[in-house]
């Protein structure tokens, strides 16, 4: 199962929604949303990502990465080093401990 799959099926269970209420609430058949999160359907649209991300209180750039999406505002200001880094994150040719140096590096920056 993908990290986006399971994130999707968690967080439902988290807010005690059934399928069929989730399904009702996104506009989408019971079904559709079994293969989603079952990993049986591929990625949805940028659309649908962000109305699920508005639905269960998700950030909806984060979700957009795990579903191998990448936002118009992840877009802006992009230079090829990071592009390779997201592709890299997407593929996961990098260990979950590379992932955290990563992620540090980039919040040490921050400050």
């Amino acid at each position: 199962m993908t990290e986006f799959a399971k994130i999707i099926q968690n967080k439902r269970k988290e807010k005690e929604y059934t399928l069929e209420e989730l399904a009702g609430k996104l506009g989408v058949g019971k079904s559709y949303l079994s293969k989603l999160e079952n990993d049986r359907v591929p990625a949805p649209s940028k659309d649908f990502i962000k109305n699920i991300a508005e639905v269960l209180f998700l950030d909806h750039e984060q979700l957009s990465i795990f579903a191998g999406r990448i936002t118009e505002s992840m877009v802006q200001g992009l230079d090829e080093k990071k592009v390779e880094l997201f592709r890299a994150m997407k593929d996961k040719k990098i260990s979950d401990a590379d992932y955290d140096k990563i992620r540090k590096i980039i919040d040490d920056n921050k400050r």
